[in-house]
């Protein structure tokens, strides 16, 4: 069961061989911040996906945004910890059974104490998601992949 503000979501995570696979029941009561519960291990830091309402307590309405991160639990790392990472954030069509992902944005950070996450706080409408076929009896299904880079390679923030 997943971390969240309002007792109407609930959330089931699963570890794939490439990272995380977070599924949310109660999509449209999240009214704060809700957190996968699982999470991925690389190099000993513990990687999660989270999501964000940019509109606390209030329903969803088709043109709200869903914001969603790839996050390192701050309490996991040691001190003076530091991350080059690529990361992947795909949601599910549950509508075909087509493994294109409705949605699918991918992004370079460099994840450390004070940039513990990186991620879209627009990632889609809720419009877009029930169009494409994301959203399904009030649930989403999310994928994150995460691929550890050289220390010193450049960043290249081109958010796809």
């Amino acid at each position: 069961m997943g971390n969240s503000a309002s007792g109407a979501s609930s959330s089931s995570t699963t570890m794939t061989e490439d990272g995380i696979e977070w599924k949310i029941v109660g999509l449209n009561s999240i009214n704060k911040k809700l957190m996968s519960e699982t999470r991925t291990t690389k190099e000993g830091c513990p990687w999660r996906i989270m999501s964000k309402s940019p509109y606390p307590m209030l329903p969803k309405k088709p043109d709200d945004y869903l914001a969603l991160y790839v996050d390192i639990d701050p309490s996991g790392p040691t001190a003076g910890w530091s991350f080059n990472a690529n990361i992947q954030i795909d949601i599910v069509n549950q509508k075909t059974t087509s493994i294109e992902p409705a949605f699918h944005h991918r992004s370079q950070h460099v994840f450390n104490i004070k940039e513990p996450d990186w991620g879209w706080f627009r990632f889609a409408t809720f419009r877009e998601l029930i169009e494409r076929g994301a959203i399904e009896n009030d649930s989403i299904i999310i994928r994150a992949q995460i691929e550890l880079l050289p220390p010193d390679l450049k960043i290249g923030r081109a958010h796809v």
